[in-house]
């Protein structure tokens, strides 16, 4: 019944009812599985549905238990998708920093574990690149954050 759920939220997620892939997502996980692959699969599944509604503390919360659990069972090819996930969410709240720092992470361990990554993900070569799009975002805004702040002019209207 479970991996029921979880299929049924993969085809909700592809017609982009995001909303509804959470639903059955949860109802997946609230099956209480008691395997480690398939509750890091399910918290991971619902943080990308979460992105796709809009809700990115729910994003981030999911996101962070798959991480944790996909680094118990050394899964890191998704520890990476997982990190690259949470560093969309991190930046659509303005946590650009701490967002480049999820997105290194995950370009770090796709650089490291390249060819395990094209053999789990053959076809797939764009997860090695969202990392790096999502990365170079956050550089542009958190430039444009320095330099406004460094040019904003002193407030001339001060009463001495």
């Amino acid at each position: 019944m479970c991996s029921a759920y979880r299929f049924a939220g993969v085809a909700a997620a592809a017609l982009e009812q995001y909303d509804d892939a959470v639903q059955y997502a949860e109802s997946a996980l609230g099956l209480g599985n008691d395997d480690l692959v398939s509750r890091a699969q399910l918290n991971q599944d619902i943080g990308a549905y979460c992105n796709g509604t809009g809700d990115f503390a729910g994003s981030i919360a999911y996101h962070q238990r798959a991480s944790a659990l996909h680094s118990e069972t050394g899964n890191v090819i998704n520890e990476a998708i997982v990190c690259g996930n949470l560093g969309y969410a991190l930046a659509n709240i303005g946590k650009y920093e701490e967002a480049q720092r999820h997105l290194e992470h995950a370009l770090g361990i796709f650089s490291d574990h390249h060819e395990q990554q094209l053999e789990v993900c053959l076809g797939c070569l764009v997860l090695i690149w969202l990392p790096w799009i999502g990365l170079g975002s956050v550089l542009c805004r958190l430039s444009h954050v320095y330099v406004t702040h460094a040019f904003t002019p002193p407030n001339t209207h001060d009463s001495h």
